[in-house]
């Protein structure tokens, strides 16, 4: 995943030197001092193959690589437009099987966890390590980009057969778990009584949907003997007038999208429901999230929240507005058995300088999530975030904390100049077998485990290029 900076202003202020040290009572400081080194966010996707179905794309102000196409216009009609995006009614109750299946009745809100509970919780592993093996979790994302064109217009039965398929395709690197990409802008591809329907199952969102694609991927999971994740985007939504539970004025449009406002009691409930849902509802070891918190620094994004809060300092309002978001997730899942993991950005001072997430304190402890699978998209000779101390960085980080460490590595990077890099901008040019190298590192450290961005950048035609197919090729 090479990713697009936030602002615009990032390339003037890049430095040689890495932001970190940014502990809690920093965090002011470091969201004024606007110093980047290797920036990069955990979105979605880069290039769009010739046999990939049309579709709408994260906008150039979000986070992956930077030769992203927006092939979808032609494709989405706009006969009736909410938020750009075209919108049908929600399944009616009279709707026949063949349309459309039938939501499971369970809703469950989110709940406080016992002390019992959380210990009992904190103590899951998933897919147990063999005897052979170094790390309990080894792990590929699986991306909107990569499950819409075997969702869209398909039955149950080709998405089955085609997801299994990919399940083969990471078992060959010895994989044992999948993060699957479940809510990434407000519309669900599962069943729920808080999201509308995707827009990947028909074109629409709020549209008609045969069948419940988490259903199905956790039964080829589980048919597989695959651990599966659920990763969502809490925030960010294209269709805010579909979401019934929050006041529309609490989501507010930054660039192409919306984004729910946390400093909203409404919006957080909301979130922290969405998970429980998850937990309850299916068969998933957890939910987990990516570096989707606040959208920008611009003080108007959240002037009436903050406002009506009372309070007198913005950037702490921000940072405990997505600390309250993150406990209550927790909480949530915990209370249905199933972890909660957090994907934050890399650099450690990074999280402090624009997206307002407190990572040293969600960290420290399991109150505020199981497992940090930080997005360490940084080669070894990095000038600013070389990846051996940004590990080492978060080993120590959670080092007695009972929070899990499972790193999250590159394969999209290789072939490719590394633009922030400084003087290691080559060295995905001119090295190789550095995810490996990487891999042998955490597991020499016995780390939970790692995980691998993405998919489509290991196996699938059109992403896959020679060089990264290269380094895959060390994994087997």
């Amino acid at each position: 995943m090479r990713l697009r900076p936030r602002h615009a202003l990032l390339a003037a202020v890049m430095t040689a030197t890495a932001l970190t040290g940014c502990y809690a009572d920093e965090r002011v400081q470091a969201v004024n001092a606007g110093s980047y080194v290797g920036v990069e966010y955990h979105s979605e996707v880069e290039t769009v193959s010739a046999d990939t179905p049309p579709l709408i794309l994260p906008p150039t102000t979000s986070s992956h690589q930077d030769t992203t196409q927006d092939t979808t216009s032609a494709y989405i009609s706009t006969t009736k437009q909410t938020t750009g995006l075209t919108t049908k009614p929600p399944r009616e109750t009279t709707t026949s099987p063949a349309t459309s299946a039938t939501k499971p009745k369970t809703t469950t809100t989110a709940k406080q966890t016992t002390a019992a509970e959380t210990s009992a919780v904190t103590s899951l592993t998933t897919a147990p390590p063999s005897a052979t093996d170094k790390t309990a979790i080894k792990a590929v994302w699986f991306s909107y980009i990569e499950l819409s064109p075997i969702l869209l217009g398909k039955s149950e039965s080709q998405f089955k057969q085609s997801f299994s398929a990919m399940l083969d395709d990471i078992k060959t690197v010895g994989a044992n778990t999948a993060i699957v990409h479940v809510r990434p802008f407000g519309d669900a591809l599962y069943w729920s009584d808080y999201y509308p329907n995707s827009r990947f199952y028909d074109g629409y969102i709020g549209g008609n949907a045969s069948f419940d694609a988490l259903s199905a991927m956790c039964d080829v999971a589980k048919a597989q003997g695959i651990t599966l994740y659920a990763w969502v985007n809490p925030f960010r939504t294209e269709s805010p007038t579909l979401i019934k539970t929050i006041q529309q004025s609490h989501a507010v449009k930054v660039g192409t999208y919306y984004y729910l406002d946390p400093g909203y009691a409404d919006v957080r409930t909301l979130i922290a429901n969405g998970a429980a849902e998850l937990a309850a509802n299916y068969d998933i070891a957890g939910v987990i999230i990516d570096d989707y918190f606040y959208p920008t620094t611009d003080k108007s994004f959240d002037k009436q929240s903050f406002e009506a809060s009372g309070k007198a300092d913005l950037s702490a309002f921000r940072f405990d507005n997505c600390t309250d978001v993150v406990k209550q997730m927790r909480a949530a899942c915990n209370k249905q058995g199933k972890l909660f993991g957090i994907a934050p950005q890399g650099n450690v001072g990074n999280n402090y300088s624009t997206l307002y997430a407190d990572v040293k304190l969600w960290s420290s402890s399991t109150v505020y999530c199981d497992i940090m699978l930080p997005q360490i998209y940084y080669g070894f000779k990095n000038s600013g975030a070389p990846f051996d101390k940004c590990l080492a960085e978060w080993t120590t980080l959670v080092k007695g904390t009972g929070v899990k460490l499972a790193p999250s590595l590159c394969v999209y990077k290789a072939g490719t100049e590394d633009t922030w890099a400084g003087d290691g901008k080559f060295e995905w040019q001119t090295d190789s077998g550095i995810v490996k190298k990487q891999i042998d590192l955490i597991e020499s450290q016995s780390l939970w485990g790692y995980t691998l961005y993405s998919y489509n950048f290991m196996f699938t035609t059109g992403y896959a290029t020679e060089a990264m197919k290269k380094e895959v090729s060390f994994l087997f």
